[in-house]
């Protein structure tokens, strides 16, 4: 099974506001993307949305949303890799009944 997760963080500027958007393209790809690209074109990602339509973010507890977005050269600013997220599995046959939610 392969789990689609965030890769690169973008730190894109909208207006006078900041935002980080994540998506699944690598490191490389969007420094590869950004190089083929001229100052005003649009670059396409699937970038990581909420449910209410918002950025997806690590720590906001939402599952993730994939969407096609144009995003234009001019406006990333930074890239940041993400690390692959560590899971821990757990097959033991406790029910956790006793455990309070």
């Amino acid at each position: 099974m392969e789990i689609k997760y965030p890769k690169a963080e973008m730190l894109i500027v909208l207006g006078e506001k900041n935002y980080a958007v994540y998506t699944d393209a690598t490191l490389d790809m969007i420094t590869r993307m950004k190089e083929k690209a001229s100052r005003n074109d649009d670059l396409e990602f699937k970038i990581a949305k909420r449910k209410n339509g918002s950025f997806w973010y690590p720590t906001c507890g939402d599952p993730i949303i994939w969407t096609t977005a144009l995003i234009n050269k001019r406006v990333i600013k930074t890239i940041l890799e993400v690390p692959e997220p560590t899971v821990k599995l757990d097959y033991s046959q406790d029910n956790y009944d006793d455990v309070p939610f």
